[in-house]
């Protein structure tokens, strides 16, 4: 998840520090995205560049000269097929340590109880519990209290935030192969009030693929979206979408990176509107979950709470490696 999701668990003393608090962190992941939009055009246009200069005239003895060539990582798989040149911890392009200036999103960091107050299976439990069945924070309060742990629901809020999205980093990283052909959609969720973009992708086979939760709906997000999602699971073949211009747009102008890399395969761009009933299906089990909620109160906490909805719904799917372990088992196996 974004860096601004990744907020440390503090007992704040009011509302008002709170409140202070995740503005900052709001505002800060802001600039970041800025930033990190701005270097993924400035390399589109680079590219674009050396498309029209690389056509050189004959020289004097009649031979045409070369193009210049710059300095590509071999980004090819197993497979054989174009890898991720997306994986920002990996790729280098023109030349330059793409790692270097712009931060991987995902992060990998391991999930930390360091200086929490409650033992770990309480806080595993409190958040698998919220995240995989519909209720609200205080009817999870009276769950726990029932269980014996005395936990206020800010506490368990708090704990939601922290951890969901460390977990789905952990489920990403360890989740199985999916398939090459892809279902792209984006469904709506309800943020202080106001309605927000919440881009979903699945496989052919219904398999989660990735998830990013946008203020808009323009190119600029839908390259975004696709950018995540291209670093997580590699290239695709086929991208199945809706009449969306901004989604086809976006997937264009990811195309066009594409088409500058290596062997220049580009994603075959499918708009059918048949075939992305897999997606629009699939949005039924978020919107289970997350109908109880009555929409969130900030940006952050709503990315947070849907990348842990994401996750059990991973586990409920068979995404991980299981071995005969329940959903509970395969959620708490992450933080270990």
């Amino acid at each position: 998840m974004s860096e601004g999701s990744k907020l440390p668990f503090l007992p704040f003393a009011d509302a008002a520090g709170r409140a202070a608090y995740f503005e900052a962190a709001y505002l800060k992941q802001l600039e970041v995205n800025k930033a990190l939009e701005q270097r993924i055009i400035a390399l589109e246009r680079q590219a674009a560049l050396n498309s029209k200069t690389s056509s050189q005239p004959p020289s004097s003895d009649g031979l045409k000269k070369p193009p210049a060539q710059k300095r590509t990582q071999s980004l090819r798989g197993k497979s054989g097929s174009v890898a991720n040149f997306f994986d920002f911890r990996r790729v280098t392009w023109c030349g330059s340590n793409f790692a270097a200036e712009v931060a991987d999103e995902r992060g990998g960091a391991m999930v930390d109880f360091k200086g929490v107050h409650f033992p770990k299976e309480a806080i595993l439990y409190a958040v698998f519990f919220y995240l995989r069945y519909p209720g609200s924070y205080r009817d999870l309060e009276e769950i726990m209290e029932e269980r014996g742990v005395d936990v206020d629901h800010g506490t368990l809020n708090r704990w939601v935030v922290k951890f969901a999205p460390l977990m789905a980093a952990q489920a990403q990283s360890r989740k199985k192969p999916t398939a090459e052909s892809w279902r792209m959609d984006e469904t709506y969720i309800k943020v202080k009030g106001k309605w927000t973009y919440y881009y979903r992708a699945v496989d052919n086979t219904g398999k989660t693929l990735d998830f990013m939760l946008s203020e808009r709906r323009n190119k600029a997000a839908a390259r975004r979206f696709f950018k995540r999602a291209i670093g997580t699971n590699g290239v695709p073949d086929r991208v199945v979408i809706d009449k969306s211009g901004a989604n086809l747009a976006g997937l264009q102008s990811v195309n066009v990176i594409l088409k500058f890399t290596d062997s220049g395969n580009t994603i075959k761009i499918l708009q059918v509107k048949y075939l992305n009933n897999i997606i629009e299906q699939d949005h039924r089990f978020v919107k289970r979950i997350t109908g109880p909620m009555l929409g969130f109160k900030a940006f952050h906490s709503a990315e947070a709470t849907l990348a842990g909805i994401e996750t059990t719904h991973m586990i409920r799917k068979g995404q991980l490696h299981a071995s005969g372990l329940t959903a509970f088992q395969q959620f708490a196996a992450l933080a270990a």
